[in-house]
């Protein structure tokens, strides 16, 4: 393969130097210029040779050894893809996570079921971030589906700071919901007396466009209540 066809577009070198900050992701030096992106893969063909994911940044040193251990040395004990990558976002989540504000989000209990009102509020006062929000409903422990649009993790909810966004979606409404084809239960509107719960998934993206994924969270609807409960 030619020497061009491996080299990184600018987007992405810009990317990974910014959230790394340009510290080498496996010594932790601060390399300023010193740095280079080395292919955790080099066999994988294009496009998916110079994507992002098998980029990491790297001092003079540590690539020098990284390309040796490509030469199947017996000796030392080698890197494997996997552990580069999870050394490599270890440091780009250490860089980048002064980036991600406090946001708190969900459903609200302001609309009567089997409307749900669910908000995104970016509670810093300067950082700006869109989030991606991904609502899965189950009807005892099944998952149904999700709503479209902005429910669905495709649409990002622009977060600006200090503001709070406001949507809905109805559980009765068919044409707003995806449902799974290999779902066979009831629907979430007619699930009375069921477990049904939303579990959300949601992705904040700073502005160095890097995603930061946040542990998946549920609430289950109280029939008694008639109310959103979280569950922790």
């Amino acid at each position: 393969m030619g020497k061009s066809k491996k080299k990184f577009p600018y987007d992405v070198r810009k990317k990974a130097f910014l959230w790394s900050a340009r510290y080498c992701c496996l010594c932790s030096k601060q390399s300023g210029l010193d740095i280079e992106l080395h292919h955790i893969d080099p066999t994988l063909d294009l496009p998916h040779l110079n994507d992002i994911d098998n980029a990491i940044p790297v001092c003079y040193e540590c690539h020098s050894k990284l390309e040796f251990s490509l030469l199947n040395s017996p000796r030392g004990s080698k890197y494997s893809p996997q552990e580069i990558k999870d050394r490599r976002n270890q440091i780009y989540e250490e860089k980048t996570r002064h980036l991600v504000p406090v946001i708190i989000y969900g459903p609200t209990n302001n609309y009567d079921f089997p409307k749900v009102q669910f908000y995104i509020q970016n509670n810093d006062g300067a950082l700006n971030v869109r989030a991606r929000c991904k609502v899965e409903i189950y009807v005892n422990h099944k998952l149904f589906g999700t709503p479209t649009r902005h429910y669905s993790g495709d649409h990002p909810w622009v977060c600006n700071p200090g503001l709070a966004a406001f949507g809905w979606f109805d559980l009765s409404n068919p044409a707003k919901l995806e449902k799974r084809p290999k779902y066979r239960g009831v629907p979430p509107d007619k699930a009375s007396g069921k477990d049904l719960r939303l579990r959300v998934h949601l992705t904040i993206i700073d502005v160095f466009e890097r995603e930061h994924e946040r542990i998946p969270v549920e609430w289950y609807f109280s029939w008694k209540e008639q109310e959103w409960v979280y569950d922790p």
